[in-house]
């Protein structure tokens, strides 16, 4: 996969509609007995279901509501929105998951994002989700992609909405096309990171 693929993850667009918050019908938030009681999804099962709905692609597809809060609340700031990725014949794996050992409530979840390539080919990219535990549920807060070639990862915090505008700002740029991006998608080294 491409950076631009990865990086429209997140597009133009957006409203308060978008974010979907949990709350009881009175307002308040849900009792600590019924979150303690509702049953965590595994988060490699929430980085799937994610990959899965980003993939069917539209604006009511419900992606966003398996990002944290602060992730909807920063997209909804910058005008974004979860967007589909890559082509429709995209492929994913989630391969595993593993706990971040300094904090109990962190984990990282490891997938494999495959794209058909030129002449039948399929290129293959690792990626690695950010998951955090929020109210008693496994929610998504970044990725980090590794480019063949490239002695850095690529790190999209969707927490931090000043870096992501600026990140899409760079790869959007006013004068592209969609055949400059495109082109720009199969050639990382021309995005900067």
């Amino acid at each position: 996969m491409s950076c631009f693929t990865m990086i429209a993850l997140v597009g133009c667009g957006g409203s308060a509609s978008d974010v979907q918050v949990a709350s009881s019908t009175n307002g308040t938030a849900p009792a600590a007995a019924a979150v303690a009681s509702t049953p965590v999804v595994p988060a490699t099962d929430v980085v799937s279901q994610f990959l899965d709905l980003v993939r069917r692609g539209g604006t009511d597809s419900g992606a966003s509501t398996l990002l944290t809060s602060k992730a909807q609340s920063e997209l909804q700031r910058i005008g974004r929105t979860v967007q589909p990725i890559g082509s429709p014949d995209a492929r994913f794996t989630v391969t595993r998951s593993e706990m971040v050992p300094s904090d109990p409530n962190a984990a990282l979840v490891h997938s494999v994002w495959a794209e058909p390539g030129p002449e039948g080919t399929t290129i293959e990219s690792q990626v690695v989700w950010a998951v955090q535990k929020e109210a008693n549920q496994w929610r998504i807060s970044g990725l980090a992609m590794e480019f063949e070639g490239e002695p850095q990862p690529m790190i999209v915090n969707f927490e931090d909405g000043n870096r992501m505008a600026a990140l899409l700002a760079d790869v959007e740029g006013p004068s592209e096309s969609s055949a400059e991006l495109s082109q720009a998608a199969s050639n990382p080294e021309q995005i900067d990171r």
